[in-house]
């Protein structure tokens, strides 16, 4: 006893190839985890720039649709100015001929228009009738007198 064991040369054969199997597939299964790491890594860098991808998109959208926005209330804008100077036009216009129409010619008082009041009898003329809302009430031109 606590002597030297003796093994057989097939014993120890298989022991060293088992050992060696072991060795392999322990090389094996840290490739594979190594491998399996890096896809991770690669799948999350493609997610990221996915996102980031979408996120350029979106703010690229949001931009033009601002810009649009802008643009549109600014033509709106311009319309509104633009008709409220050509309706201001069109008022000037039409007062510029009203105004003609309306020009007074200064009369010449002559001596055989001027009549003197003292010697003509004072007519009264019946004020028109009216309604109850004040509204002056005219006979038709064939019904006066």
């Amino acid at each position: 006893e606590g002597g030297a064991i003796f093994w057989s040369p097939n014993k120890v054969q298989q022991a060293r190839e088992r050992q060696a199997q072991e060795e392999e597939a322990a090389e094996a299964q840290r490739l594979q985890k190594e491998e399996d790491r890096i896809l991770r890594e690669e799948k999350k860098a493609e997610k990221q720039r996915l996102q980031e991808e979408r996120r350029r998109t979106r703010a690229a959208a949001k931009e033009l649709r601002l810009q649009q926005a802008a643009e549109k209330r600014h033509q709106k804008q311009e319309d509104l100015t633009a008709r409220k100077t050509n309706q201001q036009l069109q008022n000037e216009l039409k007062s510029t001929r009203e105004s003609r129409k309306k020009v007074i010619k200064p009369t010449v008082e002559t001596q055989k228009d001027t009549v003197d009041n003292s010697t003509v009898p004072e007519v009264v003329v019946a004020s028109e009738p009216s309604s109850r809302r004040g509204r002056q009430i005219k006979l038709p031109e064939r019904y006066r007198t």
